[in-house]
């Protein structure tokens, strides 16, 4: 029996035999599913791609309650901002150039 987790955001996982490629939800997952859309896409949740992505998100909430954990929540909300913007902005090595400068 392998679990999978459904969300980076939900401790939830599906159950999945791999001998008789069965799946087992309990714990609320099938109304988990259904509430995120995903009942539809279940097959998708079990391929390295959507675990990839799950791991992914997972550890980047980690970093981010690190973050909050070291220098506050607002601090950290306002680094997060930052991030998205510079992600964003075509200038992005120009400004961490300067930014690292200092």
């Amino acid at each position: 029996m392998t679990k999978y987790l459904i969300t980076g955001n939900q401790d939830n996982r599906i159950d999945l035999c791999g001998s008789c490629d069965e799946a087992w939800l309990d714990g609320g997952e099938w109304t988990l599913l259904k509430s995120l859309d995903l009942a539809k896409m279940l097959p998708s949740v079990f391929t390295d791609q959507w675990q990839k992505r799950v791991r992914k998100d997972v550890t980047e909430q980690q970093r981010f309650k690190r973050l909050q954990n070291v220098v506050g929540n607002s601090e950290a909300e306002r680094a997060q901002e930052v991030a998205v913007w510079l992600k964003a902005s075509p200038n992005r090595s120009t400004i961490l150039h300067y930014l690292n400068s200092d």
